[in-house]
């Protein structure tokens, strides 16, 4: 019977530890000199996100509601100015006359220079908690929470999403 050996990858994170397989360039060579590592270092920084973004979901209607497949939004935030916005629903149908569901929902915003990314959870009534989880470009290691709220403007056949950070 021929038996090989089943081999799992694994992952060993480098981090906090010497490299000690190469040299630095135009540094003089000591046989007991190891190569320094740097890290870099992250800025972090709160990022303020109050206004409101609003659009209409576009999808298909069927008899318990709109099935929605993409949910558009452009709006004023504050930090990021006039943004575009995707809105990725979990629960993907509105029913007749309700309010869309924003848990588990993630919220793009983008402008020119970069994005913000964050994710919802339950709140009361409309409103949602929104935690920072991700950015590009000066956005990258952006943090930042706060409320949610939803309504529909039935003057403009639109949905408004407000957007309120909570304080440092």
């Amino acid at each position: 019977m021929n038996r090989t050996a089943r081999r799992t990858p694994t992952f060993d994170a480098m981090e906090g530890r010497l490299l000690l397989s190469a040299t630095m360039p135009n540094a003089p060579h000591h046989p007991h000199r190891a190569p320094m590592v740097h890290r870099a270092e992250a800025q972090v920084t709160h990022i303020m996100l109050n206004g409101v973004v609003s659009g209409i979901p576009n999808g298909t209607v069927g008899q318990d509601g709109i099935h929605v497949s993409t949910f558009l939004l452009s709006g004023q935030v504050q930090t990021l100015n006039h943004v575009s916005a995707s809105l990725a629903l979990t629960d993907t149908v509105i029913a007749p006359g309700h309010q869309p569901n924003l848990s588990n929902a993630t919220l793009t915003l983008a402008n020119s220079k970069g994005s913000v990314q964050i994710k919802t959870a339950a709140g009361p009534s409309n409103r949602y908690i929104f935690i920072v989880t991700g950015g590009t470009g000066p956005y990258a290691s952006a943090y930042g929470s706060g409320i949610l709220a939803i309504r529909y403007n039935q003057g403009l056949h639109e949905y408004q999403i407000g957007i309120k950070s909570a304080k440092r």
